[in-house]
């Protein structure tokens, strides 16, 4: 067997199917194989394990060996995530809920994996919702009890147990899909989501395959299997983790909606965790839900919900009081958040458009390097006016006559306004001083000269 690329590798196309462009032209001799041992990834690395595998998923080609319970319709647009029921508080009156495949089952060192209920109405008042309430039981979840499920699900009657639950729907589990794992550990994994996807429908529950790919010959092998299978009309896949990059979020998207072009029929996309493309998915799709647990979560948090004017959603902490049950906190929230996912579905324009705000740092802005005062730069520097220095006058001695230079260095006398000589003021008799004219005249005196005397001449 040569291994030196992938074109000339024998596992290509039925096990392998290649590698991306980012990963070199070595193939599986450019991986580092210490992690395969880590992790327990398959890979061509460990022969012996190789081959138990491949027998145990039945194969790694993307065929079904039975055709697929067709799934109820419809689902509607949004579907709650529920974790457990609300202490003190009424059952909840909701249509649909949906229900974590690792919330279901509790892991047990003696049974294995043990259910928090053993029937369908113990498990809606589990979860504190009405009996009428119908439940989607979701695949992804974390690693470890996703691998309990493969392993004790055809020994402790799992399937079966799930069906006197009166599950609706059952998403399937969303095994692994790492991005430096082999692409033969990405086949196994496939695999097993279409083997526990034939029991489950053997069993008499709706399953919902769950699509993951990474790369194009994964969407391709997709597309044929769905064109072989026109019962399949939903699939389901999570934004979460794999897909939580937007760059890798909108590439799947778009490679989704293309492959409902291929296949030439309309397709109901299940997305876990993507509300954010609640109207993407009303302009691409005839019909479509979102499930996640915001509402679920931000009421044990004690926030409510907001909508702001361009049509963001908000989450505002509210303290609760100490007998306040969280029932109406939590029909509040789902009521205004469902409301706008369903605005976002068909369409509604915000009344105003999106603000961009400025992220705000976590900590103080702090130079990269000292800094000198302000009051130091040449701008804001203060000058020093240096007190003018004035003369004591000497003084002057009885037989010193006054002279220019010793009149300058004296200190200058403030001197009153001087009125103007425009106009005549009159002047109050109190106020100035007696004229010359009574005063008792010498002898000699003419009084028709007081005239002229007194108009100054």
């Amino acid at each position: 067997m040569k291994l030196d690329c992938c074109e000339n590798c024998q596992l290509r196309p039925t096990l392998c199917h290649g590698v991306a462009d980012g990963w070199g032209v070595a193939g599986c001799v450019s991986l580092d194989h210490r992690k395969c041992a880590e992790h327990g990834w398959t890979c061509v690395c460990d022969s012996r394990q190789l081959a138990e595998r491949i027998r145990e998923a039945d194969g790694f080609s993307c065929e079904l060996r039975k055709n697929l319970r067709p799934t109820p319709a419809p689902i509607p647009r949004y579907v709650p995530t529920i974790y457990n029921d609300f202490p003190r508080t009424k059952l909840l009156d909701l249509d649909w809920a949906a229900v974590p495949l690792h919330v279901l089952f509790k892991s047990s060192s003696c049974a294995g994996l043990v259910p928090i209920a053993q029937t369908a109405q113990d498990l809606r008042r589990v979860l504190g919702v009405r009996g009428h309430t119908r439940i989607i039981l979701t695949g992804p979840g974390p690693d470890q009890p996703l691998e309990n499920f493969w392993r004790f699900h055809r020994k402790a009657r799992l399937l079966n147990l799930i069906r006197e639950l009166e599950i609706e729907v059952f998403t399937m589990p969303n095994f692994s899909f790492a991005f430096d794992a082999p692409p033969l550990h990405h086949r196994y994994n496939r695999s097993r989501i279409l083997r526990v996807a034939e029991r489950v429908s053997n069993a008499g529950i709706n399953p919902v395959l769950h699509l993951n790919a990474l790369h194009e010959d994964d969407w391709r092998d997709w597309e044929h299997l769905l064109s072989t299978h026109p019962e399949i009309t939903t699939l389901c896949l999570e934004f979460q983790t794999g897909y939580s990059s937007p760059v890798l979020g909108h590439a799947a998207f778009v490679r989704l909606a293309k492959l409902q072009d291929v296949i030439k029929r309309s397709i109901h996309p299940i997305f876990i965790g993507g509300a954010r493309y609640a109207g993407a998915l009303g302009r691409s799709f005839n019909s479509a839900t979102i499930i996640d647990a915001q509402p679920f979560m931000h009421t044990f948090h004690r926030k409510m919900c907001g909508v702001r004017a361009d049509g963001q959603i908000t989450w505002t902490f509210r303290p609760s009081n100490l007998d306040e049950g969280l029932r109406a906190r939590f029909m509040a929230n789902l009521h205004l958040y469902s409301l706008r996912i369903e605005e976002r579905f068909r369409g509604v324009p915000a009344m105003r458009q999106t603000e961009f705000y400025f992220q705000a740092p976590n900590k103080r802005l702090q130079p990269h390097c000292e800094q000198r005062p302000v009051t130091d730069l040449a701008l804001f520097a203060r000058i020093p006016m240096k007190p003018e220095r004035v003369p004591v006058p000497r003084p002057l001695s009885r037989s010193e006559s006054p002279t220019r230079r010793r009149a300058e260095s004296r200190l200058p006398i403030v001197r009153g306004r001087v009125p103007s000589r425009a106009g005549s003021v009159a002047i109050p008799p109190s106020l100035h001083r007696r004229s010359s004219l009574d005063k008792p005249q010498p002898s000699g005196f003419d009084s028709k000269s007081t005239a002229d005397a007194a108009d100054g001449r």
